[in-house]
């Protein structure tokens, strides 16, 4: 996912919504996240924020 994210960022393109999600869920996944966590930038749009109250539904 990182490779394909840093293509597109290299190439002046947003990261698609599908990898943005997959991200953010592996990170959210994280022990660390546990008790909390601070996202900057995301959702940047509908799609996102649907996926993102879905995975918060399923914890």
């Amino acid at each position: 996912m990182g490779v394909e994210a840093k293509s597109a960022m290299e190439a002046g393109l947003l990261v698609s919504d599908e990898i943005v999600n997959r991200i953010v869920a592996e990170r959210l996944s994280a022990a660390d996240c546990a008790f909390g966590f601070i996202l900057d930038g995301y959702p940047r749009n509908t799609v996102q924020a649907k996926v993102f109250d879905t995975h918060l539904s399923s914890v």
